[in-house]
């Protein structure tokens, strides 16, 4: 049998730092690689932050669009946009929604009080305030924008 004869011979197979050396009776032991190079190089590269050339869009930028795609004055488009932000607000406000189709919807959440006491954080007991409830806003995205990206 051929892999009899590879047991005989005690054939290293190596993983990462560790190898692993077989024996006649077909167990393995694990053995230290203290002659080859260290952990650090063998590992795969770490993944790198992406990098975007195109810088986030601005207000004017935004209004300079709107304008030459519709053709109207950038004073116009500037307005429009004030505009829509005081109608968000006072929707977010009263409604407690508010989507501006195809791009977002923004929602209010109420986040409950927190006794005061201690908690266990990370191992540890820690001493924690008491917090009044509060209305947090929060945006997501529509599911139209989620499928074309």
């Amino acid at each position: 049998m051929p892999w009899r004869a590879a047991a005989a011979r005690c054939a290293l197979v190596e993983s990462g730092c560790l190898g692993l050396q077989l024996e006649v009776g077909g167990k393995f032991h694990l053995k230290l690689n203290f002659n080859s190079l260290p952990c650090s190089e063998k590992m795969a590269p770490a993944m790198k932050a992406m990098k975007t050339s195109a810088k986030p869009m601005t207000k004017g930028a935004l209004v300079d669009a709107l304008a030459t795609a519709h053709e109207v004055k950038k004073s116009q488009c500037t307005k429009m946009m004030a505009t829509l932000a005081e109608v968000a607000t006072e929707q977010v406000k009263t409604a407690g929604v508010f989507t501006i189709p195809g791009v977002c919807r923004i929602k209010t959440r109420v986040k409950p009080a927190t006794k005061a006491g201690t908690r266990e954080m990370f191992g540890k007991m820690t001493v924690v305030k008491a917090k009044p409830a509060k209305t947090v806003v929060k945006a997501f995205p529509v599911a139209a924008l989620k499928k074309s990206i």
